[in-house]
């Protein structure tokens, strides 16, 4: 009698895990969670909202670092790594962009946010940037520096550092 309830519950176990491996497979492709090297916590903070993209783009990394790297020479020399990141980005607590943005970007020109729009998170680490801080308080020093540019005009929407 024991036996056949120990077969019982190894049966219903495996039917269990089967059951659980077929769900987790079937949701594996529906994750909008981006892949990235971002603290999205801290993003949060100030509004930005990342997803993974699931459109093709008209920049390569290798363009966008390229543009980002103009945007911003002195960071670029100084960066021990420079990477780049494909996300569709929303950020609707920064409206001041470009005119020449707003032209090529009719979306972000419509909407004066950036709402899921394809960027590229170029990040140059490795550089040593002071922030802000009132009197007699010693500044915070930030060790990278991003340049967020549209990944489909190739203009820079602007430029942030938390880290």
């Amino acid at each position: 009698m024991k036996r056949k309830n120990w077969i019982t519950v190894l049966m219903l176990a495996a039917a269990v895990t089967a059951v659980s491996s077929y769900a987790i497979k079937a949701n594996a492709g529906q994750d909008n969670s981006p892949i990235t090297a971002q603290d999205q916590a801290e993003l949060l903070l100030d509004g930005v909202t990342l997803k993974k993209p699931d459109v093709a783009t008209a920049l390569s990394n290798d363009q966008a670092i390229s543009i980002a790297s103009k945007y911003a020479p002195g960071y670029a020399k100084e960066a021990n790594e420079i990477n780049a990141e494909y996300q569709l980005m929303t950020n609707n607590q920064f409206a001041l962009f470009s005119d020449a943005a707003k032209e090529k970007n009719p979306k972000l020109n419509e909407e004066g946010f950036l709402k899921d729009t394809p960027v590229y998170i170029v990040t140059f680490k490795g550089i040593t940037k002071k922030g802000h801080a009132l009197r007699g308080q010693e500044p915070v020093v930030n060790h990278e520096f991003n340049v967020v540019v549209d990944a489909n005009s190739g203009e820079v929407l602007y430029a942030f550092t938390y880290r």
